[in-house]
């Protein structure tokens, strides 16, 4: 496959790209690609498009979306965070995205680094546990089926297809691993941790005790829940999901990650596309974290507590969550993308709007980085407080 020059393309069609925060490029020629859009229905362009560059478009405006979002969540979670810890509110604001979301956060990190002292006598901790996401394997499916170049080839189970250790759903009997708990109690069991709880309990969603060195939950655990999670009385089975192994019956679960690489031929770029969909789409629960303090603590840092627990979630759901996976196929998919748009195979308004998606995701790269590194910095800064 002959590849055009990427730089060639741009000039010519005079690119001007958005704020690198929602990327809206548009060009002289491409009107068919918009970030948010369903290209499923739509289509890119007035003519039909291959698999490969229809998978392609849609993956981009997925991850272009989650990335602007995320963003935009650490941004704002930074600047609150340092005001409430005292930062100055006076001087000019940076212009763009990114040196917005860098200065916010150095200021949040600097003014806990400057707040050590009465958060160390306070004892304060901070509490998170990583909870998984459930990606979007139905449409990961569904679109890597128009990637196959073979009609008659018959695509393994999806189930078969989840790597060991990432299928995440009820069991008819115990679990002995992880109980990630359901949507309404993370890290629980129908409600309740049974076994020992390397965090905090919660209580309607307060801390009711510290749990530092192992211990009972009778409510929710925020941390690590090494339980064995048994089905409770009355009751078939545990209403919690089991990430671990399933002594009975597994139910039909769901995949933490998408899926393992097919085993019907197709492109490679289009099965990537497919991929970072799925992984854009995910359904991802609450953010497990809650705040404690232990020890003789001021009105000041009472409300500096306070602050940690509305900022963080938002923070730490990138510095310690999901945020490095989804920066990596933000930076697969940028690849991807700069591959299939400079190829000669393309002409026309569907060559003008492969350069517009290849730059759309650049910028998704870019956020994410920059969203990744600033809440980094705030996370490294309470590295002595949190717990597991």
């Amino acid at each position: 496959m002959r590849r055009r020059s990427l730089l060639g393309v741009v000039v010519s069609l005079g690119i001007v790209a958005g704020c690198a925060t929602v990327p809206e490029p548009v060009t002289l020629y491409c009107d068919g690609f918009e970030v948010g859009a369903d290209f499923d229905r739509r289509g890119v362009g007035p003519l039909p498009a291959t698999p490969t560059y229809s998978a392609l478009a849609q993956a981009v405006s997925d991850v272009a979306v989650l990335a602007s979002s995320l963003l935009q969540s650490v941004d704002a979670a930074c600047s609150e965070l340092a005001l409430d810890f005292g930062a100055d509110a006076s001087g000019e604001r940076p212009s763009t995205a990114h040196e917005r979301v860098t200065l916010d956060c150095e200021h949040a990190a600097e003014r806990i680094r400057a707040s050590r002292p009465s958060l160390r006598e306070a004892k304060v901790a901070v509490w998170f546990a990583r909870q998984a996401c459930i990606a979007d394997t139905g449409y990961q499916v569904a679109c890597e089926a128009t990637c196959r170049t073979d009609a008659n080839c018959i695509e393994r189970d999806s189930g078969e297809r989840c790597e060991a250790g990432n299928v995440i759903g009820p069991c008819d009997g115990s679990c002995s691993g992880e109980c990630e708990g359901s949507e309404g109690a993370p890290i629980a069991c129908d409600g309740a941790c049974t076994g020992e709880c390397d965090g905090a309990c919660l209580h309607a969603g307060r801390p009711v005790r510290d749990f530092a060195s192992g211990g009972r939950c009778a409510t929710r655990c925020v941390g690590r829940c090494s339980a064995t999670c048994t089905p409770q009385a009355g009751r078939q089975r545990c209403e919690g999901a089991c990430r671990g192994v399933c002594e009975g019956t597994r139910l039909p679960g769901r995949c933490a990650t998408p899926l393992e690489a097919p085993r019907c031929a197709g492109e490679a770029d289009c099965h990537q596309a497919c991929r970072a969909s799925a992984y854009a789409r995910a359904t991802c629960p609450t953010v497990a974290l809650a705040v404690t303090s232990d020890g003789a603590a001021t009105e000041s840092t009472v409300r500096k507590v306070r602050a940690l627990e509305r900022s963080l979630p938002a923070i730490f759901d990138v510095a310690r969550g999901r945020g490095d996976d989804i920066r990596d196929a933000a930076r697969r998919l940028e690849r991807t993308a700069r591959h299939v748009a400079t190829s000669d195979e393309l002409s026309g308004e569907r060559a003008a709007c492969g350069v517009v998606i290849a730059r759309t995701g650049s910028v998704a790269d870019e956020n994410m980085r920059a969203a990744s590194n600033a809440a980094k910095a705030v996370s490294a800064a309470l590295d002595y407080a949190t717990k597991p």
